[in-house]
């Protein structure tokens, strides 16, 4: 698909919609990461200093991270003329990898054709270089557009780019995206799977301007962050919330917080939507009291270095007293949360952001006729207080689990034990 920067370049002069048949399309704009990848008879130096990725990291990362930045690159009218072909390919300077489980889960493409990444079969890691040909531009698409389509020609050729030239002539009909600040991305409403879950520490896409201003960001970001976690650890709750002021930290507190347990009146059970691993720690704060923390899969590691009491949860107990708690966070650069990576890092990157905000919203308690007490089963009560949060959050609920999301996102089902043995 003809795709470049959002709101920026994608306009495009294209006729009457193209027959039923087959389309190539050219789709090298995708540039989301600050790595070029160079054929093994001219290679950078540069690669050997970074960590060779496990092809099974790349594959995760793309079906986990790259969707949502690839759906703002699409350009709403260049897909609905892919969407009315019959066959449609995908020609692109980009490695197959990372493209393909957009194109086909979410564009609806047939195949994708672009560069290869070498791989060393020992170890399974990406080595640095790509495989012969080489990057796939110019004239290496028109060779992989005849190699694709043999004797049969493509009806519509659509590019960005003069180098595009070479393989839509091969097209009964050829078509130049032109830049345009008045175009607009596709709905993701029209793409063919929803983008529910995703995964990675950034907030925005990583395009040149943003990746610039974050590299810059970093070293104050991270003395900040430093500050921001240390000054706190020790302080009582209650002091904490001026301290965050301080340093420039944003705490909205909403709803009625209950009161701390008395005799003759238990305490409360706090269920979170789990937006980051400081949920509970801004409980404590916004109560202004030391709560104890239980979560399902917690390491002995982030138990140790909890600053508040935290206990790993078995998957046979159940609280009998409930009150809904909706956490959300807003960072400008960061994301203080991931599946695939070290959940020690969550508050370090949150407190990483120039100006977080948490917000925490108070929610009535569980009414007695929805408790397993009054005849609920387990699961009903947990739907329901789904559907609680979920209102409030302004979420859809799906059919989907915990399980499924860490199988797509992570690559293992969401356990401790799971979690690190699929990183040795």
């Amino acid at each position: 698909m003809a795709s470049k920067k959002q709101g920026a370049e994608f306009p495009v002069d294209l006729s009457p919609p193209p027959r039923p048949g087959a389309a190539s399309l050219s789709s090298d704009r995708h540039r989301l990461l600050p790595l070029r990848l160079r054929s093994p008879r001219h290679p950078d130096p540069h690669l050997h200093l970074l960590r060779r990725p496990q092809i099974r990291d790349i594959e995760l990362a793309s079906r986990a991270v790259l969707p949502r930045f690839y759906a703002a690159d699409v350009r709403a009218e260049s897909f609905e003329v892919f969407d009315k072909c019959k066959r449609k390919v995908v020609v692109t300077a980009n490695p197959i990898l990372m493209v393909e489980p957009f194109v086909k889960d979410f564009l609806g493409g047939d195949k994708v054709l672009g560069t290869e990444i070498e791989v060393n079969p020992k170890t399974k890691k990406a080595t640095g270089f790509v495989k012969k040909p080489g990057v796939l531009v110019g004239k290496l698409k028109r060779a992989a557009i005849m190699k694709e389509f043999g004797d049969e020609v493509p009806d519509l050729g659509i590019g960005d780019r003069s180098s595009d030239h070479d393989f839509m002539a091969l097209c009964k009909e050829g078509y130049m995206v032109h830049p345009s600040k008045s175009a607009s991305p596709i709905p993701l409403d029209r793409l063919k799977n929803r983008i529910i879950f995703h995964d990675g520490r950034l907030v925005q896409r990583p395009d040149p301007l943003n990746a610039i201003i974050t590299y810059l960001w970093l070293p104050f970001a991270f003395v900040l962050c430093i500050m921001r976690v240390y000054i706190n650890l020790p302080l009582p709750e209650r002091i904490v919330p001026y301290t965050y002021a301080m340093l420039g930290i944003k705490l909205k507190i909403r709803g009625n917080r209950p009161p701390p347990p008395s005799p003759g009146t238990p305490g409360n059970l706090y269920v979170c939507n789990h937006r980051t691993a400081l949920d509970p720690i801004i409980i404590a704060i916004a109560l202004g009291r030391k709560v104890s923390c239980v979560s399902y899969s917690v390491s002995r590691l982030s138990r140790f270095l909890s600053p508040i009491p935290t206990i790993a949860l078995s998957r046979d107990r159940a609280g009998r007293r409930c009150s809904d708690h909706g956490p959300t966070s807003k960072g400008a650069c960061f994301t203080g949360t991931t599946v695939r990576g070290v959940k020690f890092w969550d508050p370090y990157f949150f407190f990483m952001n120039p100006r977080p905000t948490y917000e925490a919203t108070f929610l009535d308690r569980l009414p007695e006729e929805m408790s397993v007490k009054a005849g609920k089963s387990s699961i009903e009560v947990a739907n329901y207080v789904q559907k609680v949060l979920g209102d409030v959050l302004g979420f859809e609920r799906t059919g989907l689990t915990r399980k499924d999301k860490y199988l797509l996102l992570g690559g293992n089902d969401g356990k401790v034990e799971s979690m690190y043995n699929g990183k040795k």
